[in-house]
């Protein structure tokens, strides 16, 4: 049976990856210092000195945070946290976050990138200046709160906000830190400046205060660092209570404005108030404290870092930050220095799995994952890399040879215990045993295990249910699938799991011996007709395929909001104005107009087969491509209909109403000569 895919959808315009020349310096060997500590990896082109205080200050603000915030993870084992560390803004910039028009975001003073193989921080360490490592706490504190929380778990003022506020922390005699210094560039902002309304501040987001222009994110972030420091300055509580008071800010479940709120008795035009009259005269006071235990600070290992060494470096931190391109460019640069460096094969093998050239990606990633210092993602995907291998053309695997299964196994099983809290390669060895329907016990442990880990993930859930299938557990199955087909938002992953669903019914009716009649299902209201395929012709098999796929398309189509309507037809062109945009509409040769403000109101889905890129952009049409369009009828007269909503779907779509479908059979075709088998079709 076909298997329909999410394709990609791009609604904004294309951003132009460009490379800058000026990289080129990190070519010279003793340019560049590793310094490796207890807990992270720096490298860059500053000096040592620099480097080593940047891995001293660091590893100094981990334990810190970890003794304030004990319940917090610090890390993930096996994925390391590495720091590059640029001399100067003008060897940092190529490097740099880039806006919508590709330019280098220049108000970036350094940022942190989570990767699932790797995490980056980067950094520029200014020539003369007092905080040289605030903006290293700042990046850190990210990392933790992401970690814990992930990033859109947390309001991004409150994110913020604790970045900015820890930016100033400092340690002395070992053991007593002061937190909460102020921040006179953000004063001085403040007090000049009109403030965002809270209820403006507590609802913006990470694409919201980056899209939003230089002075408003500098007021977001000023603010919320105010917002902050107020929390902890509140009168009559001790140190480690308003620590207490912050950590449940970032646990509660409340709305923040009602939080922030709650905590202070005010009403929001008191509270703004209060605000105000901090700013303009705020404590002279930080927040002191002393820690249980003293710090231990440990520098393993200092080296000189090679060109290919530094070039490979800087090419992984650009795949993490999805610059394909150039990552690949600063990968040959490397190769052409050291053609046998690991972590530059291991970089370029990610690359092109990315780009879904897995043979290839199998001979750069075997030679790194060779090594001992390999990390687990590199491991884990060269196995999957030759799992790949031995698909065919429709992602589709019979089985391995006896070889190929002990490496990949062997491979997985050394990715599990260099990080065992990554789920894939949990599911990877259970879709391994699944394959070759072996050890199928053992399999569905190995899928529990991964759902656990991430039970976000529907994949995990599918494939056990498609194991409950080859165990013939079918009730279990039927569960799992049924489970996921109300649950899921994979459209992808819910087609999967009816096919588990009319699989299960398929096998239980061939099982019991059924004689060909309709029969009603409990699951539901539509007739089940069981055909033997002696008995039908192979136009009907064309036919009666083609009608399950028109069902099923029906049956994932995103449903109508109230007062919505539907239509089939072709978006020929799309028109742009100051404040509206136009929508040329061709049904069945019958032009219509339909209109709305802007790209971003609608909902947007894919449901053709196969991988499709769709791109709206002003002055273009999609003539060929058949859409289902959902749309609110004009209020009032000599207005046009309000687009709302487009998935593009295949040419063979029909449109069936709710009639149709509450009618509509499910043909199982059941072959005379052999019993069935489950499908071992399944993304890996």
């Amino acid at each position: 049976m076909s298997q329909l895919k999410f394709a990609r959808l791009i609604i904004l315009p294309l951003i132009v990856l460009y490379f800058l020349s000026a990289a080129s310096v990190y070519g010279k060997d003793g340019v560049w210092t590793s310094v490796r500590s207890n807990n992270f990896f720096l490298a860059g082109d500053a000096g040592e000195a620099e480097i080593r205080a940047a891995a001293y200050r660091l590893e100094e603000f981990r334990q810190v945070f970890g003794q304030m915030f004990p319940g917090l993870k610090l890390e993930i084992p096996g994925v390391p946290t590495n720091v590059i560390v640029f001399k100067d803004a003008a060897g940092y910039r190529p490097f740099k976050p880039k806006r919508a028009d590709g330019t280098a975001d220049d108000a970036v003073a350094g940022y942190f990138q989570a990767g699932i193989g790797a995490n980056y921080t980067t950094l520029s360490l200014p020539d003369a200046s007092a905080e040289r490592f605030g903006t290293i706490f700042h990046e850190y504190v990210h990392f933790v709160m992401n970690l814990n929380f992930g990033s859109d778990e947390i309001p991004a003022w409150l994110n913020e906000g604790l970045a900015e506020y820890f930016e100033t922390m400092q340690v002395s005699g070992g053991r007593t830190v002061s937190i909460g210094g102020l921040r006179e560039d953000h004063l001085k902002l403040l007090r000049r400046s009109e403030f965002l309304q809270l209820s403006d501040l507590f609802a913006m987001d990470n694409s919201s205060v980056h899209g939003g222009g230089d002075t408003k994110r500098s007021l977001f972030y000023a603010q919320s660092w105010a917002l902050l420091h107020f929390l902890a300055q509140k009168p009559g509580e001790t140190g480690s209570q308003k620590f207490d008071i912050i950590l449940s800010l970032i646990k509660g479940t409340e709305n923040p404005e009602t939080a922030v709120r709650t905590a202070f008795g005010k009403t929001n035009a008191e509270f703004e108030k209060v605000l105000r009259a901090f700013i303009t005269q705020p404590p002279a006071s930080v927040t002191t404290f002393t820690l249980s235990r003293p710090i231990d600070i440990g520098i393993v290992a200092v080296k000189p870092v090679t060109a290919a060494e530094s070039n490979a470096h800087l090419a992984d931190l650009l795949y993490y930050s999805n610059r394909d391109a150039e990552a690949a460019d600063y990968v040959r640069k490397s190769l052409a220095i050291d053609p046998k460096l690991p972590t530059a094969h291991g970089t370029l093998g990610l690359i092109l799995m990315r780009q879904e050239k897995y043979a290839q990606a199998k001979k750069h990633l075997e030679i790194a994952a060779r090594t001992e210092t390999a990390n687990a993602f590199v491991v884990f995907n060269y196995a999957y890399s030759m799992i790949r291998e031995a698909m065919n053309e429709k992602s589709e695997i019979s089985g391995f040879d006896g070889n190929a299964k002990r490496v990949i196994e062997s491979e997985l099983r050394r990715a599990v215990k260099l990080n065992p809290e990554f789920a894939e390669s949990y599911r990877l060895l259970a879709f391994v045993n699944f394959v070759q329907s072996e050890n199928l016990d053992e399999a569905a442990a190995l899928v529990k295990k991964a759902a656990g880990l991430d039970p976000a993930n529907g994949e995990h859930s599918l494939l056990l249910a498609q194991i409950y299938l080859l165990q013939e557990k079918y009730n279990e199955a039927r569960d799992a699938a049924e489970r996921l087909e109300s649950l899921s938002p994979d459209i992808r992953i819910r087609n999967d799991a009816r096919d588990v669903i009319a699989a299960v019914r398929e096998y239980l009716s061939a099982k019991n011996g059924s004689p060909k009649n309709e029969l009603t299902i409990a699951a539901g209201n539509s007739p089940l007709l069981i055909l033997n395929r002696s008995e039908v012709s192979d136009a009907d098999v064309v036919a009666y395929e083609k009608d399950r796929q028109i069902n099923n398309l029906n049956r994932i189509l995103p449903r109508l909001k109230p007062g919505e309507k539907h239509m089939v037809a072709l978006v020929e062109r799309m028109r742009c104005f100051d404040d509206r945009i136009e929508y040329s509409i061709n049904m069945n040769g019958q032009k219509y107009l339909f209109t709305n403000k802007e790209f971003s109101d609608l909902r947007l889905s894919v449901i053709t087969d196969g991988e499709r890129t769709f791109q709206l952009e002003c002055g273009t049409g999609f003539g060929k491509q058949l859409t289902v369009l959902a749309f609110l009828p004009p209020k009032r007269a000599n207005t046009k209909p309000e687009l709302t909503a487009i998935t593009f779907v295949p040419d063979i779509f029909k449109l069936k109403t709710a009639a149709e479908m509450a009618r509509a059979r499910h043909v199982v075709i059941v072959d005379d000569t052999r019993h069935l088998k489950p499908s071992k079709k399944q993304n890996p």
